[in-house]
């Protein structure tokens, strides 16, 4: 390889370099003497430091010179080879799409139908899992008063607050007693010995409370009919003595029970004998 050669393949690589090089070049036809000669006036040890970074500087611009020529190479034969896979693959896919022609209407619909159920369940996953649109932003249900307690809420003054013991979102405990049949108090228009019986759903404020009251059920029913022993035919017969009635079977259930209260009590059967 000739020096004009080198010049070329340096001045295609990297054109600043060659234009360095021609600026030095020009510097030496100004003062009149040959590029080795400009080094006379340094030191030895300088000359002999000069001439190897230049020898190093001349190795790593030939080394990139060759790779760049290499890189060159690659990405021409990467781009054939491309252009050699991307042929026959539409040559494969003519092939295919000249089969599917001839193919049954039934056939083609269950393929196009398979398309399409797949992008709609890669859809799916990527909204459900991704996204999380398809979760709620918050529980249905409050498990804890300790999960909103720092939060905050402003009611409009024409907006009707929900009774949180009432609202769908909070489960209710409800305990179902035993049928009971009790003996009440004769009344002016009932016999002498006049019966009731009854079936009551009990709604505790815990779940710990249905607990106690499965344990002391037995207990629980006796006090019950305690209370209602006391009541006549005539205040049973009415809507307000069942509302009394209720009211104070929920006062004598609490006074018995540790782990909570019951909130309501609810009458789900009654049939009173004169």
């Amino acid at each position: 390889m000739s020096v004009e050669d080198l010049d070329k393949i340096i001045a295609d690589a990297d054109p600043s370099a060659m234009q360095e090089i021609e600026g030095v070049r020009e510097i030496a036809k100004e003062v009149g003497q040959p590029l080795e000669i400009l080094e006379g006036d340094l030191p030895l040890e300088d000359v002999e430091n000069l001439q190897k970074f230049r020898g190093l500087k001349a190795k790593l611009k030939l080394k990139s010179v060759m790779f760049w020529i290499w890189l060159k190479g690659a990405i021409l034969e990467f781009g054939k080879k491309a252009a050699q896979w991307g042929l026959a693959k539409k040559k494969e896919t003519q092939e295919a799409q000249q089969k599917m022609r001839h193919w049954p209407l039934q056939s083609k619909l269950l393929f196009y139908g398979g398309i399409v159920l797949v992008s709609v369940t890669l859809v799916f996953i990527y909204f459900a899992f991704f996204k999380k649109s398809l979760y709620y932003e918050q529980e249905l249900f409050i498990r804890s008063f300790e999960d909103i307690s720092q939060q905050s809420w402003n009611l409009a003054e024409d907006e009707t607050p929900e009774t949180f013991y009432n609202s769908s979102r909070i489960p209710k405990n409800i305990f179902q007693l035993k049928k009971i049949v009790v003996n009440i108090q004769p009344s002016s228009s009932s016999g002498s010995n006049p019966m009731v019986a009854l079936e009551f759903s009990l709604e505790g404020a815990s779940p710990e409370v249905l607990l106690e009251i499965k344990d002391r059920e037995g207990e629980v029913l006796d006090q019950v009919q305690r209370v209602i022993e006391g009541f006549t035919f005539d205040e049973l017969n009415s809507v307000e003595g069942k509302r009394e009635m209720t009211e104070k079977v929920r006062v004598a259930i609490n006074r018995r029970l540790t782990l909570g209260k019951i909130r309501a009590v609810y009458i789900q059967g009654f049939i009173i004998k004169p």
